[in-house]
């Protein structure tokens, strides 16, 4: 993962999203944090059966953030929309996930 980060800082950190903090903070701007989807949320919520499985972003800085998804735009011309929150504290990636994180990171940075 070190590899990773220093070409991506070297090359200027391509590919990085920023995403608002899921807990906001009420009179002030909600905090956001930059970095890299490493791994996409897995959902599914219009057939059956209804999954959800939350994602995993990068931040530049080096420490993974849950990442959510929440569905948006019930009877909206734009259903279904989906609105990205990651969480606020770093979060230990789970053993079963370390080799899906390494190629996503390695796909990663063959692409950019």
């Amino acid at each position: 993962m070190r590899e990773f980060l220093e070409a991506m800082h070297a090359a200027g950190n391509p590919g990085t999203v920023q995403l608002p903090c899921a807990k906001q903070r009420a009179f002030r701007r909600t905090p956001q944090i930059t970095g890299w989807i490493v791994l996409a949320v897995d959902r599914e919520d219009i057939e059956e059966p209804r999954r959800y499985e939350p994602g995993l972003l990068l931040s530049v800085d080096a420490a993974f953030h849950r990442l959510d998804s929440e569905l948006r735009g019930w009877g909206q011309r734009d259903f279904p929309h989906y609105e990205h929150r990651v969480s606020p504290e770093p979060v230990d990636p789970q053993a079963d996930h370390e080799q899906r994180i390494l190629d996503a990171l390695a796909q990663m940075h063959l692409t950019d």
